[in-house]
């Protein structure tokens, strides 16, 4: 019941993603953007891990260039469809990028080395609420890497249309810590975070 009531939610999600209008996503996604860097968390760190957008997706692009412009690491995501793992590697540019699993662009690891730890790991999802519950795609890729990296500052980012009640979350779905849309950034574990 509960798998269905979430497929359910994310097609109807990714439905009204697709449709959302380019100039408003544009101008939600320069506000995630300019929200996100004047996070002290951000501001302060030295590594992210950040998901390789898709074009519906809020775009991650500006904010790899705006890292590697501060000097941070930058890391994406290797997903392994055999066991539904994931592990970040390093990029230095979006060269650094081959095409990959579920025709999401990924780190080429002939290039690229395995970085283990990040202070913040942007996260994709469909949808999430204000108390930190995030939809994703169904594959459980962030939930199984979240508890093996339980510390990592979790950030969901997403227009505000996506900020909604998340039906059926189950107790292996990890909360993000931090929520930012177009209008607002939630501080779901402690707002000493947002400073």
């Amino acid at each position: 019941m509960v798998t269905a009531i979430k497929k359910q939610f994310r097609k109807e999600m990714l439905e009204r993603r697709r449709s959302l209008d380019r100039a408003l996503k544009e101008e939600s996604d320069r506000c995630i953007f300019e929200r996100l860097t004047e996070l002290r968390a951000y501001r302060e760190a030295k590594s992210i891990f950040v998901y390789v957008s898709m074009p519906s997706e809020c775009d991650t692009g500006r904010i790899m260039e705006d890292a590697w412009s501060r000097g941070k690491k930058v890391a994406v995501p290797l997903c392994v469809k055999s066991d539904r793992s994931m592990s970040f590697f390093e990029i230095r540019s979006e060269k650094d990028l081959r095409p990959g699993a579920y025709d999401i662009p990924e780190p080429d690891t002939r290039f690229c080395e395995r970085l283990e730890e990040a202070d913040i790991c942007l996260t994709p999802g469909l949808a999430f609420s204000r108390n930190g519950d995030r939809i994703g795609y169904g594959g459980g890729y962030y939930d199984r890497f979240f508890a093996r990296c339980p510390h990592i500052l979790k950030v969901g980012i997403v227009n505000d249309i996506f900020l909604t009640d998340i039906p059926a979350a189950e107790e292996t779905d990890v909360k993000m810590d931090l929520i930012i849309t177009d209008k607002r950034v939630i501080g779901v574990t402690g707002s000493e975070l947002i400073g």
